[in-house]
């Protein structure tokens, strides 16, 4: 289960989500949470990781989760199945990329293999950025206004009042614009 960040009292105060049982309020803002975590495949509240990467015979990984707070000691197995131990301080580190690399007067690298490289360290912010929250509430609003709709309804007409339910999701954009800056850019080579 996901750590609880998602406890901004305005979101919780939406009009949508305020008629919506205790419960069902608890569960959406958790699926909310959890559906921002899965889209910018990372988690936002800082805990300790102990990663798994695979080695590529560089000096330089990425690390899962940022921004990085504290490096422990990295171990890296080698292909003779030895391991080697490197302090924290024969690194530096992009804390706001999770970029890491070997300092300039390090001898080391990060030897080829399938989770040969292990990296104890810790990350994600102590207060949730502002518009990660007002992504959340936005997917919160939208789950609430999903839940208080029937499904097998395409429309609903009351004279001039009409809704439709096949495009609910208004706001995708906006939550695009604001999560892209949490998500890792990979580019496959």
């Amino acid at each position: 289960m996901a750590a609880v960040w998602f406890t901004d009292a305005r979101a919780l105060l939406s009009p949508l989500l305020a008629a919506l049982p205790q419960a069902l309020r608890d569960e959406i803002r958790l699926a909310a949470e959890t559906a921002v975590e899965s889209y910018v495949d990372r988690l936002f509240l800082s805990q300790s990781y102990n990663e798994l990467q695979d080695g590529d015979g560089l000096r330089g990984l990425m690390l899962d989760q940022w921004p990085i707070v504290t490096l422990g000691q990295i171990l890296v197995t080698e292909w003779d199945e030895s391991i080697t131990t490197y302090a924290s301080t024969a690194f530096r580190f992009r804390a706001r990329t999770g970029e890491l690399q070997f300092k300039p007067n390090t001898e080391g690298h990060f030897s080829r293999g399938f989770q040969n490289v292990q990296v104890d360290y810790s990350a994600g912010y102590v207060t949730v950025p502002a518009d990660v929250i007002k992504a959340a509430t936005m997917v919160a609003v939208q789950m609430a206004a999903d839940e208080a709709r029937d499904h097998r309804l395409l429309g609903q007409r009351l004279g001039e009042w009409q809704e439709n339910y096949i495009s609910k999701i208004t706001d995708r954009n906006e939550i695009d614009k604001l999560l892209n800056p949490y998500k890792r850019v990979t580019i496959a080579g």
